[in-house]
C-alpha cells in the first residue's frame, strides 16, 4: 500500500483528475466563479494512489497551490488497542550506505496479463487498489462495482467478495484493502466501517468513525489498518482563501485512547493547483488540476500492516552536494526500524519538457501563460515520486518522474541498506511487490485497465 501524488501523466488534464483527489466540477474540469463558495465544486475525485489534497495557499499571480495534510493514528472499534507511532528527530537519521556499484535488477517480460475489453470475469472497471494475499492470490478492489475480485497467481478466477448494500460483507463505496495475518480487511469510509473476510467469507465488521475534533476545516479519513488493531487516519487541511488569514498548521498526530499527541509534519506541498482565467480584469473561471511535480512527502504501509514508511523528498535546488532524500520505517509499537538519508544527483528539468507539460495542462480553455502562473515546475526533477513496501519488507522508492521515460527505483533492505536499482517501463503502474515478481496496472488506448505480473531478475 502506498501513496503516489504527482507522477506526470500523458493523459489529458481532465482525465488525469480522475487519479487525484481534487475538487472538480462536472463541466470538463472547469468551475465558473460565483459570488460565494467557488472552491466548493459539487464533486470530489479521489486519487488512484491514496492521494488527498492538502492546504491551499496563494502562489504566483494569486493562484492557489496545495500544501499539506495530517496523519494520525486512531483506535475505533477494531479489536486490539491503539498503535503509537513515534517519529525520531533528524538527529537520529543515518547516512545510507552508498555502494559505488549497486547492482541493476531487471524486469522480465509479462508472465501474466488479466483484463479484457470484451467482457467476462476479467473485464475490469477502474481498479482502486491491488493487494497480494499471503496465499499468493491477487485481490482487486473494484469500487464502482462494490466488490473485490480474486484471482490466483496463475490467473484463474478464485471468486468475488462483496456487493452493493448495507448488510454484512456489503459495501457502499469500498476505498482500500489489505491483510492482517490471513484476514482481508476492506475499508468503506462512506459506510464508516471496515469489513473482514477469510476464505472468501465475511467474518465480521467494525465501526469506523474517524475523529472530527481537530479542526472544522479538516476531514479525517481512515486509510489503512495496522497490526495490533490501530487505524491509520489521514486528516486533510484546507487554508482559508484570504491570504491574510494564517494557514492552520499541518501535523502528524497519534491518538491513544483519549489523548492526542503531535508527531511531525507531513508535507503535500505543491500537489494541487488552481488555474485562474481573467477577462477584463475580473476572474471568470478557475480550474483545479493536479500539479505535475511536487515537494510532497510519501507514506506507505507494509502489506501485513506491521510497518509504516515515511519518505521525505529533501531539497530540490542547485546545491547538489547536500541533495538527499530520507526514508524512515516504524513498527506499530512505536519503534524506529531505521532512518536513513540517501544521497542523489539532481537531474535538471529541460525547458522544452516544461513547455510540453504546460501545453498539456492548458488544453483548450486556458493559455500556456495562465498555466505557467499556476503550475509548480522546479528547475530540477523532485528526487522521489512514490514509495511502497514489498511483501518481504524491502523498501521500493520511485525516483524522478521524467515524462515518457522508465521510472527508476531504489531498493532498500528491511534494515535500510541500499540493495539495487530497477526500472519499470513507461505506462506500468507498480502496485505490489512479491518475492520475485511485480504486480502492476497498464491501460490500453481506450483506458481499459489490465493487471500484469512481471518477474524481477535479481542479478
Amino acid at each position: 500500500m502506498a501513496t503516489r501524488f504527482n507522477r506526470y501523466s500523458s493523459r489529458k488534464p481532465t482525465e488525469a483528475l480522475e487519479h487525484h483527489r481534487l475538487m472538480r466540477s462536472p463541466c470538463d474540469g472547469v468551475h465558473p466563479i460565483t459570488t460565494s463558495g467557488w472552491l466548493q465544486p459539487p464533486a470530489r475525485r479521489y486519487a488512484e494512489r491514496r492521494f488527498s489534497p492538502g492546504t491551499f495557499t496563494r502562489g504566483k499571480g494569486g493562484n492557489l497551490i496545495g500544501t499539506r495534510q495530517l496523519i494520525r493514528f486512531f483506535t475505533g472499534c477494531v479489536p486490539v488497542g491503539v498503535l503509537p507511532l513515534l517519529l525520531t528527530s533528524c538527529g537520529g537519521i543515518e547516512e545510507a550506505r552508498n555502494p559505488t556499484d549497486l547492482p541493476t535488477w531487471t524486469l522480465g517480460e509479462p508472465a501474466l496479463t488479466l483484463g479484457s475489453i470484451d467482457g467476462g470475469p476479467d473485464a475490469f472497471s477502474p481498479i482502486r487498489a491491488l493487494e497480494v494475499g499471503p496465499d499468493g492470490d491477487v485481490y482487486l478492489l473494484l469500487s464502482q462495482e462494490h466488490r473485490v475480485a480474486v484471482f490466483s497467481e496463475s490467473g484463474s478466477v478464485v471468486g468475488s467478495l462483496g456487493r452493493e448494500g448495507e448488510g454484512p460483507g456489503e459495501f457502499s463505496f469500498p476505498w482500500d484493502l489489505g491483510f492482517i495475518g490471513d484476514t482481508l480487511w476492506v475499508l468503506d469510509p462512506r459506510a464508516q466501517r471496515v469489513s473482514f473476510f477469510r476464505n472468501l467469507e465475511v467474518i465480521g465488521s467494525a465501526s469506523l468513525s474517524p475523529p472530527r475534533d481537530i479542526h472544522p476545516e479538516r476531514n479525517a479519513r481512515a486509510v489503512a489498518l495496522l497490526r495490533g488493531g490501530g487505524v491509520l487516519i489521514v486528516t486533510d487541511s484546507q487554508s482559508p482563501l484570504d491570504p491574510a488569514v494564517p494557514t492552520t498548521p499541518s501535523l502528524i498526530l497519534v491518538q491513544r485512547a483519549e489523548s492526542l499527541d503531535t508527531l511531525a509534519t507531513y508535507s503535500t506541498d505543491y500537489t494541487a493547483g488552481f488555474a485562474i482565467k481573467r477577462s477584463g480584469g475580473t476572474i471568470s473561471a478557475v480550474r483545479p488540476f493536479p500539479q505535475p511535480f511536487s515537494k510532497a512527502d510519501y507514506w506507505a504501509v507494509s502489506p501485513d500492516g506491521a510497518r509504516v514508511l515515511l519518505v521525505r523528498g529533501g531539497p530540490v535546488g542547485p546545491d547538489s552536494e547536500s541533495s538527499h532524500y530520507s526514508a524512515t520505517v516504524f513498527r506499530p509499537t512505536g519503534d524506529t526500524v531505521f532512518s536513513v538519508r540517501v544521497p542523489y544527483q539532481p537531474i535538471p528539468m529541460p525547458d522544452h519538457v516544461q513547455d510540453v507539460i504546460l501545453g498539456d495542462l492548458a488544453g483548450e480553455r486556458f493559455t500556456v501563460d495562465e498555466m505557467r502562473e499556476a503550475a509548480y515546475l522546479p528547475s530540477e526533477y523532485p528526487p522521489v515520486s512514490t514509495a511502497l513496501i514489498g511483501q518481504n519488507g524491502r523498501i521500493w522508492i520511485g525516483r524522478e518522474a521524467i515524462p515518457d521515460a522508465p521510472l527508476s527505483w531504489d531498493v532498500l533492505s528491511p534494515e535500510g541498506e541500499r540493495l539495487a536499482r530497477v526500472a519499470t517501463p513507461v505506462g506500468f503502474d507498480l502496485k505490489a511487490v512479491a518475492e520475485d515478481h511485480f504486480w502492476g496496472l497498464v491501460h490500453d488506448g481506450f483506458d481499459v485497465p489490465y493487471v500484469v505480473r512481471r518477474p524481477v531478475h535479481q542479478e
